[in-house]
């Protein structure tokens, strides 16, 4: 009989966090409020690929109480990610988040490789966009956004009108924000799903999601609902 023998090599550090670092770990705090520490790890196996991972720890957050921690929890790794530097998002290929519910202190732990973190920033452009036009009004550049498939001729200015209402009850539209992202099939298509909420002048706030393609290439709104409660 074989015997095999597998070499496995975990290494957890407390280093200080660089420049860029603390500025993702400040701007996952800022997003989402609570507490923030951090640690980085080392796990090597022979015959696999090894895993230099960046982890976070999120607790006494009231809003990612509210939200569903496999989807906040890539939002964090984006925020984190997006703000290390080039070097930085070549020596970690991997980000783990931990959140702890501030009601039971139980904690969950969420992992999301480079690559993966890569192509939801990628698509999260177009999340931005829409946002920024629906900020500026810019209805008809939505609708050129759209899928053709999914495009009609009275599409910006039904949007128009739906902004219109909401306007007119709640003031402008001041900011928005994205909570959650996640994977999702539709009509045999994998996409990415981007969910957040506008705020208005008179500090109401409407939930809201877009969806894109999960191929990077393919730059377009696949859908999108302002409609949610």
């Amino acid at each position: 009989m074989k015997k095999y023998v597998y070499l496995i090599g975990i290494v957890i550090c407390f280093s200080c966090a660089s420049e860029n670092q603390q500025k993702g770990l400040d701007k996952v705090v800022s997003h989402f409020g609570g507490n923030a520490s951090f640690s980085k790890s080392f796990n090597s196996t022979i015959g696999q690929e090894t895993i230099k991972s960046f982890d976070i720890k999120i607790s006494n957050s009231f809003m990612l109480d509210t939200l569903r921690q496999d989807l906040s929890t890539a939002k964090i790794a984006m925020l984190l990610y997006d703000s290390f530097s080039q070097e930085e998002k070549d020596d970690y290929n991997q980000i783990n988040v931990e959140l702890e519910n501030s009601s039971s202190n139980k904690s969950s732990i969420f992992k999301y490789n480079s690559k993966t973190l890569i192509n939801l920033l990628d698509q999260n452009e177009i999340f931005i966009e829409f946002s920024e036009n629906l900020k500026k009004e810019n209805y008809q550049l939505i609708s050129e956004n759209v899928k053709p498939k999914y495009r009609t001729e009275t599409l910006a200015d039904g949007l128009k009108q739906f902004m219109k209402n909401l306007t007119d009850q709640h003031g402008r539209l001041v900011s928005y924000k994205a909570t959650e992202v996640g994977v999702f099939t539709a009509k045999q298509e994998q996409q990415y799903k981007y969910k957040g909420f506008l705020t208005f002048e008179d500090d109401y706030y409407r939930n809201y999601f877009i969806t894109t393609s999960k191929e990077v290439d393919i730059d377009y709104i696949a859908g999108y609902q302002l409609d949610l409660y």
